[in-house]
């Protein structure tokens, strides 16, 4: 987790997160409720010579290898690289990050004036409420990961010192420099221009997605199309598999994940859990190439004993927006007549 989140290794996550078994017929990672069982026998497949992996146009067979090994290089490519911090100071620099994204940082100076600054407080009661919270945030980050999302538990606590240290800076000023104001009015000036801020900060993303193209706009528009031609498609009772569950859920259907693995695989996996519909997509992983691809999303009816042959067909049925819709099946079932 920590790797995908700060180091940028998303493609490591995946394959360990969505890796199949031995027998293809199941997910390994317990994430997806499989029990810590022996895995069952895997479905037969005649053994044949297998192409060059392909998605081609209508009528063409798809078949699938296994990638060749990388050659040797260097772990750094052969350029130097700097010396990484030791672990302990890393970690510690994540769990500030962490924490950073909990807290906006300019609010951080107020929290810690909360924290340390005396006054009029029962620090019996602070300890009985918060430290529980700041231990269970430590235990978290060093057994399962540093990840924001599971330190939103402080969020109360941090807000809570924020607003005792905007209450003592409002004193302090009162005190010093602005007598006359009074420390009613500049607590409620200051802890007005802190939740005028934060407001700035959700008033900008707000404007950034009024004009509909952002990426994640995009690609939400797409999942919704997607979902709504599987809804036309798939029965009610049936499951779609797919890498992402938006467009299953847009189509009110069951989902299954999609495994990170070669066609055979996938197609063994979807035999052995009864699926008839995969979602395949050029955004993420998949076992079609992504160059080959007729649209970013390929809405895909697996046919009869295709998890026994070694030999595929793709026939695209229609192409519309941001989707297409075909059929896969064994090359004898499709009736074609020419491979790649």
């Amino acid at each position: 987790v920590e790797g995908m989140l700060w180091d940028g290794k998303q493609a490591a996550y995946a394959e360990g997160l969505y890796r199949l078994d031995s027998s293809s017929t199941r997910m390994v990672d317990s994430y997806w409720g499989v029990p810590a069982r022996g895995a069952p026998p895997a479905l037969e497949r005649p053994a044949g010579p297998v192409a060059p992996a392909a998605t081609a146009p209508q009528g063409a067979a798809l078949t699938s290898v296994p990638a060749p090994a990388p050659a040797a290089v260097p772990a750094n490519g052969g350029v130097p690289q700097p010396e990484e911090p030791p672990a302990a100071l890393r970690r510690a620099g994540l769990y500030a990050s962490a924490l950073g994204m909990v807290l906006p940082w300019f609010l951080w100076p107020l929290a810690l004036a909360g924290v340390v600054a005396p006054g009029r407080r029962r620090v019996r009661v602070e300890l009985v409420v918060f430290a529980p919270l700041a231990a269970t945030s430590l235990a978290v980050a060093l057994l399962v990961a540093i990840d924001p999302r599971t330190q939103l538990l402080l969020a109360p606590a941090l807000a809570w010192y924020t607003a005792r240290g905007v209450r003592l800076l409002a004193g302090v000023v009162a005190r010093r420099a602005a007598p006359e104001l009074g420390r009613r009015f500049l607590t409620l000036a200051l802890g007005g221009s802190v939740v005028l801020v934060l407001l700035g900060v959700d008033a900008r993303r707000l404007w950034l997605g009024l004009g509909g193209d952002a990426v994640h706009q995009v690609i939400g528009s797409a999942n919704r199309e997607v979902g709504a031609s599987l809804r036309r498609l798939v029965p009610p009772d049936e499951t779609v598999m797919g890498w992402s569950p938006v467009p299953a859920v847009w189509a009110d259907r069951d989902w299954r994940p999609l495994p990170v693995a070669p066609l055979p695989a996938v197609l063994t996996f979807a035999a052995a859990t009864h699926t008839r519909w995969i979602v395949f997509s050029t955004l993420n992983p998949s076992p079609l190439p992504r160059e080959q691809m007729p649209k970013a999303f390929l809405v895909t009816r697996v046919m009869p004993r295709a998890a026994a042959s070694s030999r595929w067909s793709l026939r695209i049925d229609s192409v519309s927006g941001q989707h297409a819709v075909g059929v896969l099946g064994p090359v004898d079932s499709m009736g074609a007549t020419w491979t790649r």
